[in-house]
């Protein structure tokens, strides 16, 4: 865990210079091991992004190419150009590898017999500590990284979501913020939408209901099925199931709905605007409060969190 002295309440500026990006070498990221190694053109650990094969030099490429268009080059470019306060995630084989720009983008031919032309690399070096973690000693929301969708169709992207970064700086032995209005959201947002998902089945489990899965399956928009197989009348925190019910349960970190979807009961997540069938953080922590066997879950599930940053918020 952090120091007390490394939790502090800082103005956001500290924070922008800092910045943490996500980067997947080559298709699948199979040429991460041998690029991070130092077995690529510039013979040092890199990584190289494959696109527009023929210009030679950085001003040739920006000459013909319009970086503004596309965010990943941006920030590619931007990471070789000024390489402080730069971190960056690759996610391969098992290990979270933790990196930062050591030098300005350079432009070889490749050697690569799949790639004709020239192959742009942004040398980096590995943090110390960590060079590089076990995806079973990260948070489960930092190893999920490698199953986004928005990130993996991605080339080299900014990380912004909040729990995200938190997890780096914690990995990174970095100062976190405090935020100054922190309240249960700012704990449930260092969860995974996996973590979160089994958040929220545990919470009708332990209430007495049946979980079938923890996870949805081929139906669209349903995540959890909580059936109350008994013969009494099932209340979660003002939510009550009736004997015999099954309920479908939409599960959303971070959503822009304001109603479950068609022919879904009970939309779950964070940031909405609560009713009867949309249950937002207040819900959440009446139910939390009900359930001392889920807390305890999500406690342990939360546990590489600074104590001071737990301490703040109203679930802790």
């Amino acid at each position: 865990n952090l120091s007390a002295q490394a939790l502090t309440r800082e103005p956001a500026r500290c924070d922008e210079m800092k910045k943490y990006y996500y980067a997947k070498i080559g298709t699948g990221n199979n040429r991460a091991e041998a690029s991070l190694r130092g077995e690529n053109e510039i013979g040092m650990p890199a990584i190289p992004i494959y696109f527009e094969s023929e210009p030679r030099t950085k001003a040739e490429f920006l000459s013909i190419y319009r970086p503004r268009s596309n965010k990943d080059v941006q920030d590619y470019f931007a990471c070789g150009e000024n390489n402080e306060g730069k971190h960056i995630v690759v996610i391969h084989d098992g290990q979270v590898h933790f990196l930062e720009p050591s030098g300005d983008v350079d432009f070889k031919e490749s050697n690569d017999p799949t790639w004709a032309g020239y192959v742009k690399l942004l040398p980096v070096r590995y943090t110390d500590p960590p060079k590089k973690l076990s995806i079973t000693k990260v948070p489960a929301i930092l190893e999920g990284m490698a199953a986004s969708q928005w990130l993996a169709r991605g080339t080299f992207r900014e990380i912004r979501n909040e729990g995200n970064i938190i997890a780096i700086q914690a990995m990174l032995k970095q100062q976190i913020n405090v935020p100054d209005n922190a309240s249960i959201k700012h704990a449930l947002n260092c969860l995974s939408s996996v973590e979160f998902e089994t958040l929220i089945a545990k919470l009708f489990e332990e209430a007495g209901c049946f979980v079938p899965a923890y996870r949805g399956g081929n139906i669209q928009g349903v995540d959890i099925f909580a059936i109350n197989k008994s013969t009494s009348l099932i209340n979660l925190a003002g939510l009550t199931i009736e004997p015999a019910m099954a309920m479908s349960i939409q599960v959303k970190l971070s959503t822009p709905l304001t109603a479950p979807p068609q022919g879904v009961d009970i939309l779950v997540g964070m940031g909405i605007t609560e009713s009867t069938n949309c249950l937002g953080e207040n819900w959440l922590a009446l139910a939390l409060a009900e359930r001392p066997k889920t807390r305890r879950w999500l406690v342990q599930s939360l546990e590489w969190l600074p104590p001071e940053y737990q301490a703040i918020t109203t679930l802790f």
